[in-house]
């Protein structure tokens, strides 16, 4: 516990110093994993035109991992005003390179704006940054569009295989509505192996007490005898209530489908703010899978859950 608390003030006192984004920790009833964990720690700069994300895993292990989340600058390339007598912009566009994340689906990224605990979100895998250029346009603050192209290295010859081209549309035109389209196209110069990704999203606020987060998309693994989509849905309180202690809680419950829809996660739980600098989640999450079944690699599977974190 002394050596838990002496981790815990350096890296408060760290965070401090280097402007840190947030710091988290977790601990799961789950059998093999009966301790208190260290979530996430990320170092951050931004502003309008540029961002610098980093992130350390694993700091109480003996190989800590340093990783730089987003790393990426802008341009403006153009922006017209809706006239010349109303000067407030109405379409801009934008060139943006350096480490970003793809423009796919709509999943948060870092735990403080994850109303959950248990995402579908994998940082190093089919949703993770890499080092790309991206143009984006912005029409009216209500709609936005992207065309992006990822370099992901020299694996063939003189021939860059694993380029990723991709885009995004989304809309905001309807009142507490989000509603998004994305298309992708991994390995894209490897040939007919080449990997189509599609999805769709869309978020509506009722009456500012319910949120309804619905997504469905589709990762190609290249096998036409697999179903490759598979289906992500968040409800949350949204207007929540009142506590001691714990002030605001949200409570909110979510399905995550896997393995082509085989199998799933169902959770439940409870998103807490104590404070203004700090966030608390309590949450069930409910496996279909069984620890004996190949696959079975998710952290929370069939456990309780607890999350907190501080903001600085």
């Amino acid at each position: 516990m002394k050596k838990f608390i002496v981790i815990l003030i350096t890296l408060l006192l760290l965070g401090s110093y280097l402007m840190a984004h947030e710091v988290s920790f977790y601990y799961t009833s789950q059998e093999h994993q009966r301790y208190w964990h260290f979530n996430d720690m990320r170092l951050s700069w931004q502003g309008d035109n540029y961002c610098t994300s980093f992130g350390i895993k694993s700091l109480t292990e003996t190989t800590p991992e340093l990783t730089v989340n987003q790393a990426w600058a802008s341009i403006d390339l153009f922006e017209t005003f809706y006239s010349y007598f109303q000067k407030y912009p109405w379409i801009i566009g934008k060139v943006s390179f350096g480490k970003m994340y793809c423009d796919f689906g709509s999943f948060p990224k870092a735990p403080s704006n994850i109303i959950s605990i248990y995402e579908p979100y994998d940082y190093k895998g089919a949703f993770a940054s890499e080092l790309m250029v991206k143009l984006s346009v912005d029409w009216c603050a209500a709609h936005y569009f992207s065309l992006y192209w990822a370099d992901m290295g020299n694996a063939a010859g003189t021939v860059d295989v694993p380029s990723t081209f991709g885009g995004r549309a989304q809309t905001k035109y309807v009142e507490n509505m989000r509603l998004g389209a994305s298309v992708r196209v991994r390995d894209a110069f490897d040939g007919d192996n080449h990997k189509f990704d599609y999805g769709v999203d869309f978020c509506y606020k009722i009456d500012d007490m319910f949120n309804f987060d619905l997504q469905a998309y589709n990762l190609d693994d290249n096998n036409k005898n697999t179903d490759d989509i598979n289906l992500w849905g968040m409800v949350t309180y949204e207007k929540g209530f009142m506590a001691p202690y714990v002030k605001l809680i949200k409570p909110y419950i979510g399905y995550f489908s896997k393995n082509e829809m085989r199998d799933f996660n169902f959770i439940v739980g409870l998103n807490m703010k104590p404070m203004e600098s700090a966030f608390m989640k309590l949450e069930y999450n409910y496996d279909s899978m069984k620890k004996t079944e190949v696959g079975f690699v998710k952290d929370f599977g069939g456990a309780l859950t607890l999350e907190f974190g501080f903001l600085f």
